[in-house]
């Protein structure tokens, strides 16, 4: 059953939509795996078998709202050249 994302300040437990995302699993014993791995506490739904996970448990622990937009990178570009040659003298001086 698929269902539409809601808004973080709709939901107080993550859709079935969040889990995937958070987990990359579909089926909920993958989800209950690699959820525990992260330290996210759930429980099973006693009548399907889903999961139910509090947004703010998972917020807690992954530290960023579920669902936010990415963080925008920079544009920065490394100077990896600059970093090896760092504190090394040439030679030729």
């Amino acid at each position: 059953m698929e269902r539409a994302p809601s808004s973080p300040s709709t939901s107080i437990v993550l859709t079935p939509i969040d889990l995937e995302q958070i987990t990359r699993r579909d089926r909920p014993t993958a989800q209950a795996r690699i959820l525990r791995l992260l330290g996210i506490p759930f429980v099973v739904h006693p009548t399907d078998g889903n999961l139910t996970v509090s947004r703010a448990a998972a917020e807690g622990v992954l530290g960023a709202p579920i669902g936010a937009a990415p963080v925008q990178s920079q544009g920065y570009d490394v100077n990896v050249e600059g970093i090896r040659t760092h504190g090394q003298t040439t030679a030729a001086q």
